[in-house]
Order: structure tokens, then sequence, then C-alpha cells
């Protein structure tokens, strides 16, 4: 009797006739299929079909779908049969004397094809795959031809493994490994940091690294903690797995926990699959570099070779990587382009007996949909070969799909902020590798950080280098504005536009820092002028398109084309160090404090051009100062315009004001007073202070202000 799915052959008959099939035999056998005649090659791709079919025919009548039913899932089956997953595990079948087939290839054709029919519970692609690897292997035996191309196969991986053994050449070279790894990761890379040009190269990633503390994400997205609720419904939809009381729940959750010391976690030998969370700069690569760097400092050879082996991947360049025959994880490390090389053979070898360390950098940087599907199966592929090895991916939170490798087994956690007592540990660390012999310099950081800003950033461990480079030449304690302003030259700088407009000549290089600084400036204006109802670190892509086409305008004698301005906001999306994407077209600030920065000065680049005291003071400080959202840009912008010699006036005005009995004028006011850089300067300001706080409880006075005396 004919098989349900048997109209399925006779569709690939007719393109065999056709001769529209042989792209299909190509995809399906590779480079297998020159070694093979036509005929033998059509033979072989209907057999195994036949294979695949009754299999999961088998399998589904298994979960009591009948064979009337089945009829209904032929057009499913076929298009299932032909995607490029299915392309992908018969080549894994027929590619090597191995015909084992990775039986997430089959769920992830099925996923991307099926249109209507949903696979029953219990229904198993393990044991399809298991079963037509075993049903293949036969065929392979019993076929004459097929039998002459795998004996053939056999051979050669076997000269190929023996000449390996033998050290023909060998690579897998344990020592030369270890002296690569410490030429690659034992000095910071401060460089893009440091614009004056005084690079501190000599800096120890050993000596200066703080391992942080994280928190477990089980059931909560870390990077929804800003949205506006306003928003929310607009960002997750429809999609969004929970109701706003789940999230409240998962958010008392998550941040009631006690962190915990992620080098606690990473020893931990339950914990064999993990995800590290973090923004931009929060350690996550340091991280990587610290535990190989540990491996590398271990100096007695019989513990090292005892220790788990640290194994290293940057993901971006794992996707960049072309190689057509059977590309792996494992196969990179021999073959990709890497400072050093690890034999597959041995490293095989060493993997399937030894404890290891498989180190991933950078999950979210693989941006294409079918790459990052391809590579969680290469993930889940290498966790399944090598159970021994513990696997650490790493990936910005924002980006990231927390369902991506659940389903895996991998357990995720999010890197927190450096507390108060790991800031400390740097400041002491870096100062004895840099200046040992200037203990000034460290106090006067550790003075900086009193400033409750400047302590919100330093909780980032690359902003706290970057803090760290500049208090080598200036008092940050009184020039916040200084170092936002050198935050922003090194996260501009890393805002790569010209990538982005390699196709429009008229705009490469012309969108320069200061061009960046402006649309950055207009985009903080507008998310914190905005209606309190959406008031908020956040933007559309609409209004984001906005901006950036206006101030396109002066590079065209013409309408703005929409495609590079779309080109700009991809980049962003995609080396997101100031702004991110958060999902259904909406963008925000990554750190708040540089939103705050920028408007402060938006407004006065306004100032500048009108000089106009009676704006600051009506359009911008009258209009907000009641408001505590904007009390941080209120203060920036009045340190500002201290420069220009314009402080006293504003602070007059405010101490001044007659009409608010809730003393917000005189609080804001203090606080503008307190940041000035040089606010002895203005003892008359200070005297009127005085005597408006004295008539004032101590206990209703904000803490930010509670130092002045």
């Amino acid at each position: 009797a004919k098989s349900v799915f048997f109209p399925i052959l006779e569709d690939l008959a007719k393109d065999v006739l056709k001769g529209v099939a042989e792209d299909y035999a190509k995809g399906c056998f590779g480079k297998l299929f020159s070694a093979l005649t036509k005929d033998a090659c059509y033979k072989a791709l209907a057999k195994s079909l036949v294979i695949l079919l009754e299999q999961m025919k088998e399998e589904l009548l298994d979960c009591n779908i009948s064979e009337q039913e089945l009829r209904d899932w032929i057009d499913d089956v076929k298009t299932f049969t032909r995607s490029k997953s299915i392309t992908e595990a018969f080549q894994q079948a027929f590619s090597s004397s191995q015909t084992a087939i990775d039986p997430t290839l089959l769920s992830k054709g099925w996923i991307e094809t099926s249109k209507s029919n949903s696979l029953p519970a219990g229904f198993s692609w393990e044991r399809i795959a298991k079963r037509f690897g075993r049903a293949v292997e036969k065929l392979r035996i019993e076929d004459q031809e097929l039998r002459e191309v795998l004996e053939a196969q056999t051979q050669l991986e076997t000269a190929d493994a023996t000449r390996q053994l033998a050290g023909i050449p060998t690579t897998f070279n344990i020592e030369i490994y270890r002296d690569s790894l410490k030429q690659n990761h034992e000095y910071v890379d401060v460089k893009a940091l440091d614009s004056t040009g005084v690079y501190y190269t000599q800096v120890k990633a050993w000596s200066v690294f703080v391992p942080q503390n994280v928190k477990s994400c089980k059931n909560y997205y870390p990077h929804i903690l800003e949205i506006p609720p306003a928003h929310f419904d607009k960002i997750y939809g429809k999609e969004f797995p929970y109701g706003k009381e789940d999230v409240d729940r998962f958010k008392k959750e998550y941040l009631d926990q006690e962190p915990t010391p992620i080098m606690n976690i990473i020893d931990d030998l339950s914990l064999k699959k993990l995800v590290i969370l973090g923004n931009p700069g929060s350690g996550k690569t340091s991280l990587l570099s610290y535990l190989l760097l540990k491996w590398v400092n271990t100096t007695d050879i019989n513990r090292r070779y005892q220790e788990p082996l640290p194994i290293l991947i940057r993901l971006r360049e794992y996707d960049d990587w072309k190689y057509e025959d059977g590309k792996s994880l494992i196969s990179y490390l021999d073959k990709g382009s890497l400072p050093y090389r690890l034999n597959q053979i041995e490293l095989d070898k060493w993997l399937k007996d030894k404890d290891s360390i498989l180190l991933l950098d950078g999950l979210d940087e693989i941006f294409e949909s079918s790459n990052r599907s391809r590579l969680l199966n290469d993930i889940q592929y290498f966790c399944n070969q090598y159970p021994k090895t513990k696997v650490i991916v790493t990936s910005r939170v924002v980006g990231y799909d927390i369902k991506f490798l659940t389903n895996s087994g991998f357990e995720h956690f999010m890197l927190q902020d450096l507390d108060d007592k790991q800031i400390k540990d740097f400041l002491d660390k870096w100062h004895i590798e840099i200046s040992p012999e200037d203990e000034n310099k460290r106090k006067r950081l550790e003075t900086a950080l009193n400033f409750p800003s400047i302590k919100e950033l330093a909780g980032n461990p690359l902003l706290l280098t970057m803090m760290a480079i500049v208090n080598q030449n200036q008092d940050l304690a009184r020039n916040r504005i200084e170092l936002y302003d050198q935050a922003l030259w090194v996260l501009l700088h890393a805002w790569d536009t010209e990538r982005s407009l390699e196709p429009y000549p008229e705009l490469k290089n012309k969108i320069g820092y200061r061009k960046k600084r402006e649309i950055l400036q207009e985009i903080a204006q507008f998310m914190q002028s905005a209606p309190k109802e959406t008031a908020g670190n956040i933007i559309s892509e609409e209004k984001l398109e906005q901006i950036l086409s206006e101030n396109l305008k002066g590079f065209y004698a013409e309408s703005i084309p929409i495609e590079p301005v779309r080109n700009i906001i991809d980049g962003l999306r995609k080396r997101n160090f100031i702004l991110c994407h958060l999902g259904a077209e909406r963008y925000a600030f990554i750190h708040r404090t540089f939103l705050e920065y920028s408007c402060a000065a938006a407004f006065q680049k306004q100032f500048r051009k009108n000089l106009s005291l009676d704006f600051l003071k009506e359009e911008v400080f009258a209009k907000y100062y009641k408001d505590e959202n904007w009390h941080e840009v209120l203060c920036l912008l009045a340190s500002m315009v201290e420069k220009d010699g314009h402080f006293e006036a504003i602070a007059n005005y405010l101490i001044d004001e007659q009409t608010d009995t809730s003393n917000s004028h005189i609080f804001l006011a203090t606080q503008c007073y307190l940041e000035v850089p040089n606010p002895q300067k203005f003892t008359s300001v200070r005297d009127k202070l005085v005597n408006k706080l004295n008539a004032i409880p101590t206990e209703t006075w904000p803490e930010r202000i509670k130092t002045f005396r």
C-alpha cells in the first residue's frame, strides 16, 4: 500500500523529470553530489526521503493522529522536506562516515515552515533523528555506489586522524595555547577611553579586575524596569506572556534577591549552562578574560592540567566565519580566524575526557534571526556532544530574549552594578597599578563619588575605568560636566555612523562628533519634555527618524531619503552604547545620566544662541523646577551657564521665587550651588540660601543637600 505521504515523492519525481530538482539534491548532499552519478544521487535522495517520511508517519501515528488525519498534513510536510534545515540535516548524514543528524535541525525546519499543523504532545524529533540515522547507515552499506563513497570517506578520516594523532602536525599544545591567551588578554585595552593620547597600556587585567555580583533572571526581563506604563502595551502587546500584575511580582522577586558573587555561580558544579546578561560596559567581556587569566596564572603545571580548560569564542567573529564543511563551534577552534589553533581531533578527545569551560561572548551581536537560530542550534549541539564542559554565554540584556536558551537548560543571571566595596577595591587596585605614589588622586576620585549622579555611573565598570583615567589629570568632584563630556566623546566615537552610510557618499565622513552631539541633544530634549503620561527614557522610532531626517537636511538639495536614516538607526540597534532598542520600534538611553546631560546641553545651546536670561528663567527653570524629574537637568544646566557668568542670576531667580510654598525652589537652588565648580565665588548666594534654609526644618531637606551647612 502506498504511504499517506506518497504524493510528496511523486512531486519529487516530477521535479527530477523537469530538471528542477538538481539544486535541491545539491543542497542535500553538498560535495558528495559531485562524487555520485545523478541517478545514484536522486535514488539516494528518494530513499532517504522515504525513510524520513515513514519515521514521521510512525511518530504521528504513535501520537494518535489517524491516517485519514495525516492527509491534511501533506502540504506542511512537503514544505518541511524542502526546507534549508532538512538539506542541512541530509548533509550531516552523508558528509562523513558518521550518519547521525542533529534533531534540532528537524525541529527548526518544522517551526519555520509549518503553517497549519501543531505537533501533538509526545512527538519526538530525537526519536526520528536516531531512527533516521540508523536507517541511512544501513542504506549506505547496502547500496553499492553509496558504499564505495562511504568506504572512501572512512579511509580519508582514518588517515587524517592517524596523521594528526601522530603529531603531523599536532597543534593542540596546552602550553603554547596558554602563552597565546596571556599575550592576547593580559592587559586592559583602555586606548579607546583616553582622548588625551596618554594610553595606559600597562594596566594588567588580572591586577585590576573586581568580580561582580549577579541576580537570577528566572522569571524576569530586567530591561523593562524603566519603561513608562503608557508604553508597556505598545512594546509587548500580545506577545508579552504575562499581565502587569505578574510583571510587578517578578520585578519585586528580582529586586528583593540578595546578590550572589558571580564566582560562586561559576564555581557551582551543578550549574553547567549559564547566560550572563548585562548592559554595555557592565563587565561581561572582562569577566570572560578574567576566567581565562585565572587558568593562565595557575603556576603549578600539574594543577593547571587538573583545572577546567577555558576556551573563548567571540560570537560575532564566529558568525562572520565562512566554512562550508560542517561549520561548528569545535571546527571553528581548529580552522577559524583565531590567534591560536586547537586541533579538532585532540580537542574533541580532551572535551570528552576532561572538564572544560566554553566562553561564548556577545550573543546579542548576532542580529540576523536565521544566523542566530543556527548559532543557538550549534550551542545546543555542543552541549549535547560535550556534557562535561561548562558553557557560559554573555549578552547585553537589551536585544536578548530570555527564551533563546531557557528551553536548552541554561540558567540566566544579570550582572549587578559594582557596590561600594567593589568600587573601592577597583580604585585601590587601579592606583597601585598606575600611580602607587600618588595617594591624593585616589582620595580625589573617592571624594567625587560622594555626588550621587557620579556614583551611579561608577557602578558601571567601563565608566568607572573612564573616571579613573580622567581623574589622573583633573578633579571630577567639581567637573561633572567635563566627565560627562569625556564619557560622551568616547561613546559617540563608538557610534559608528560611517559603516551605516557606506552607500551614501554625500553623507559619509560628514556626521562627526559635533553633529552626533546635536542629534543626541535633540533626542534627549524631546524625551525629557514629553507629556507627563509618556515622559521618560523612551522615544519612538518614528520620532527618531524625524529628528535624524531634520539633521541630515543640510546635506541634500532635495528631499531626504529615508534609507540612510534607517541605516543609522539600525547601527544604533546593533552598537547600542548610548541608545538601545527596547523592541516594538522604541528606543532608550542606556544610562539616564546621558539623557539628562544632553537635555541640559540642548538648553545651553539655545541660550547661547539668543543670550536671553529670560528664556532660561521663564522657559526652563520656572517651567520645570517643581518637578523632581527635572532637578538633575536643571542642576547640570546651572553648572553649564556658570561658565558664561550667569549662575548667580539663575540662583537668585530661584531663591526669590514668591509663589512656591513647597520650598522646591530653595532646595533646587541649594543643589545647584553645591554642584557648581567654584561655589566659593558666590558668597551672596550662599548667604541668602543660609537664611532661607534656617527657616525650613532640616528633616524635610532632600538627602542631596544635607551636606550644606
